[in-house]
């Protein structure tokens, strides 16, 4: 059995192979802020590119649907 030492020593060897077969593109991102949550919904502000029915995705994964745009809530 590989010791940790060794599994390293591959590890490093390999590498420049895998970085070599990446294929990197950018990807565009927008940052929001949370301003309140309660019962299962979250008010957020800052993403003025958000349109209707869009997915968005908050800190952890977590999942949510852009349901109104108003720029205020009641």
């Amino acid at each position: 059995m590989a010791t940790l030492l060794e599994n390293l020593d591959r590890w490093l060897e390999d590498a420049p192979k895998r970085l070599a077969s990446l294929t990197l593109q950018p990807i565009a991102e927008a940052f929001g802020r949370v301003e309140d949550v309660g019962d299962g919904i979250a008010w957020v502000s800052g993403l003025p590119g958000t349109r209707l029915d869009e997915i968005l995705v908050f800190a952890g994964g977590v999942r949510g649907l852009a349901v109104d745009l108003e720029a205020g809530r009641a």
